[in-house]
């Protein structure tokens, strides 16, 4: 293997024309972070990537200028650039078996006609975005891909055309794919364990999402945002263990978006929140009944809580209200903060083998106690779900499902792999076979 270093603002690879890059560790150091600073430029001809290690302190990892550029990435990886990691500004390009991580920016961004290929492909962990097809990019092709664990959105579609295939998007901090523009094809992909929507559609894109497995999500599964205005069609999907709605339509004119043959299940219809992000349905309480008024004060307070002041308002304000007052019951002051509670699960089997456990919440302990653990985190125990209630706030913060998200520590694993075990659906005989 050969190392190519280049130090302060330059290039490490200026390629044209036809050229083969293969077994390389191109990295650039120092000097400013730029633009123009990129370990491979390429502005024109036919270049092939092959099985390099790509990395930049200053720029891109990767950017391919011009409608005479095509560019294809194999069994390589782009990675802890001080920007994006492959950007493709009018070119047409490829990527087989790439891994784009650790970015600080977006992971492949494609733009100003570009049109792109990616298969069998990783992206993770970039602080902007996963995959962008944007800024008058023209021609996204992804299937069989990973893209998990992006700053944004996994994947962005605000311009030109994608088509989205059998890939598996997961916990991004937006949503695991965003169609606000343009036209998107979304087929045969799972979308879990993102921190807002599985799948959101908005703006003035249009979208066929079909065939899909959708859960796990902090918010939707598959929402229809109110200000969605293309067209849109959602059918053969399956929702389910999502913290809002499984499948949510708020357009204003219904006959933009067709649902049909949908499966929406075992979601559970209350106000999202950081601390619960899988599992089972939740605990209902009606005890009481809540009016509308009292509802929606609750919920103005969580929004101010969640986002701030006056950030959450109309027809979203509206329909959290009516989740809180469907589900409104006893402890109702205390609500919200938990509705994160799981429930609970035999300690014994949970804690390990000491001979004496003693609860969290009232210390209790002793042969004649009977405790059984937290199912969420099954590391601290409980005698009573009135001091698990009363323990929670103290508990909340230290509460963590187990291998919430998978550790990326080997960058060579793949991620499909890795994120496989996130979320099952309760009642899998009946999974709709895509």
């Amino acid at each position: 293997d050969t190392v190519i270093e280049s130090e302060g603002n330059t290039v490490g690879i200026f390629a044209a024309g036809r050229v083969v890059l293969s077994n390389l560790t191109i990295r650039t150091v120092g000097g400013e972070v730029s633009t123009s600073s990129n370990p491979v430029a390429i502005n024109g001809g036919s270049v092939t990537v092959d099985t390099c290690d790509i990395t930049s302190s200053q720029g891109p990892g990767v950017v391919a200028v011009g409608d005479v550029c095509h560019v294809s990435i194999t069994r390589s990886k782009v990675h802890s650039c001080s920007q994006g990691g492959i950007l493709f500004h009018g070119a047409k390009g490829e990527l087989l078996r790439v891994d784009v991580f650790g970015n600080a920016a977006s992971g492949v961004e494609i733009r100003d006609g570009s049109e792109v290929r990616i298969q069998q492909s990783n992206v993770f962990q970039n602080g902007a975005g996963g995959v962008m097809l944007w800024a008058r990019g023209k021609c996204l092709n992804m299937t069989d891909c990973s893209a998990c664990l992006n700053g944004d959105s996994n994947v962005l579609v605000d311009a030109g055309c994608a088509d989205v295939r059998r890939c598996s998007l997961a916990g991004a901090k937006r949503a695991g794919i965003a169609v606000q523009g343009g036209t998107a094809v979304i087929k045969g992909c799972s979308m879990y364990s993102n921190k807002h929507d599985g799948i959101l559609l908005q703006a003035n894109g249009s979208s066929k999402v079909m065939h899909n497995s959708v859960h796990d999500n902090g918010h939707n599964g598959i929402f229809v945002g109110y200000d969605a205005i293309g067209q849109h069609v959602v059918e053969h999907n399956v929702a389910f263990c999502n913290q809002m709605s499984g499948i949510i339509n708020g357009v204003k004119a219904k006959g933009n978006a067709t649902l049909r043959n949908n499966t929406d299940e075992h979601n559970r219809g209350v106000f999202p929140t950081d601390s619960l992000k899988g599992g089972l349905p939740g605990r209902r309480h009606a005890n009481r009944k809540v009016d509308m008024k009292e509802a929606m004060e609750i919920a103005k307070q969580k929004a101010r809580e969640e986002f701030g002041n006056d950030a959450v308002e109309g027809p979203d304000l509206l329909n959290w209200a009516k989740r809180i007052q469907r589900l409104g019951g006893r402890d109702m002051s205390d609500f919200l903060s938990n509705m994160g509670i799981e429930g609970m699960t035999d300690a014994g089997a949970s804690l390990g083998a000491c001979s004496e456990y003693s609860c969290a919440g009232c210390g209790k302990s002793g042969g004649n106690v009977k405790l059984k653990a937290c199912s969420r985190c099954k590391r601290v125990a409980y005698c009573s779900t009135g001091c698990q209630d009363s323990h929670w706030r103290t508990h909340k913060a230290s509460c963590k499902r187990r291998a919430d998200f998978p550790c990326f520590g080997d960058r060579a694993k793949d991620c499909l792999q890795e994120c496989s075990g996130l979320g099952q659906r309760p009642a899998a005989e009946d999974v709709l076979k895509l």
